[in-house]
This record gives structure tokens, C-alpha cells and sequence, in this order.
């Protein structure tokens, strides 16, 4: 969802507690994540690998509260943790911005292989300056603190 008109009171509040980078964070965050969401349902109705009955089974769980967690890191950070003979400073590392996505560990394996898939599927049809736009994604390996839906059927829990 994107903000058209800020109000007064909204800017004077957040001047005032000091909270104006956390919200604009926040703002970031659930900006990217509807973006993911929309372009996954795109996909998804573009799909012909599933069934009419499949991709409305499968239309339930796109929303943002079935996606992995993602945290903002910088690539620079891994190579130094891989990097123990310090061959390069860091003025000459390049410190390219990279999201580390964590794993559900409630969310069944047929539910996130779609939703890889339909990522894939976004991926390939992005043009050579989308693709070059767009942050790279690493799996971390961490599984997520974020819990599962309370009305979440059978189906997406595993």
C-alpha cells in the first residue's frame, strides 16, 4: 500500500517520539511484501502447470502472513565471517545490500515449493534492468519466529 498524503499529525508525532526512521523501516518492509504478494498472485493466475481448483486452493495462502521473514544485511558481513586470512580491507569490499530469508518451520513443503516456484516464475519474466533493480535473496538457513495464521487450515501447516 502506498502513502499519497501524509498529515500533519502523523509527521509532528513521529518528529516528536524520534520515530520517523522506525516508521519509514516499517513502511519499507510492508511495501516490499505486498509488492512480493501481488506479483506472486500474477503469477500464480499466469500459472498452466496447476489446475483452476489447484490455484484457487493455492489463491488462500497469498498473503503476507504465509511469507518467510527477511532481514536486511550486507554481503560484506558473510565474507568477512568466510574470509579469516584478511586479504582484502575493508575500504576495497564492496558492501552490496542482500536479504537473508529465514524458513516457516509450520508451513508445509507443497505450499512453500509453490511458492518458490511462482517466485522462479517472477524471476524469469523480470527484464535485464528489473532483475539488476531487484536485492538479492539468500537462504539463511534460520528458521522464523513468526508464527502461524490462527485460522490457518490443515493444508499449510505441516
Amino acid at each position: 500500500m502506498r502513502v499519497h498524503f501524509k498529515t500533519r499529525r502523523r509527521t509532528y508525532n513521529n518528529t516528536k517520539k524520534n520515530t520517523s526512521e522506525e516508521v519509514l523501516k516499517l513502511q519499507r518492509v510492508r511495501s516490499r511484501l505486498n509488492t512480493k504478494k501481488n506479483q506472486r498472485i500474477k503469477a500464480l493466475n499466469l500459472s498452466r502447470a496447476l489446475t483452476p481448483q489447484q490455484k484457487e486452493e493455492y489463491m488462500e495462502f497469498m498473503t503476507t502472513e504465509y511469507m518467510s521473514s527477511e532481514h536486511s544485511m550486507s554481503e560484506s558481513e558473510e565474507v568477512e565471517e568466510g574470509d579469516q586470512n584478511g586479504s582484502a580491507s575493508d575500504a576495497e569490499r564492496p558492501h552490496v545490500k542482500v536479504f537473508s530469508v529465514s524458513t516457516l518451520p509450520w508451513r508445509n513443503e507443497d505450499l512453500t515449493k509453490v511458492m518458490y516456484s511462482l517466485d522462479r516464475k517472477v524471476t524469469r519474466r523480470r527484464s535485464a534492468k528489473g532483475t539488476s533493480m531487484t536485492v538479492r535473496r539468500r537462504k539463511s538457513g534460520v528458521r522464523s519466529s513468526h508464527p502461524a495464521p490462527e485460522d490457518a487450515p490443515d493444508f499449510a501447516l505441516s
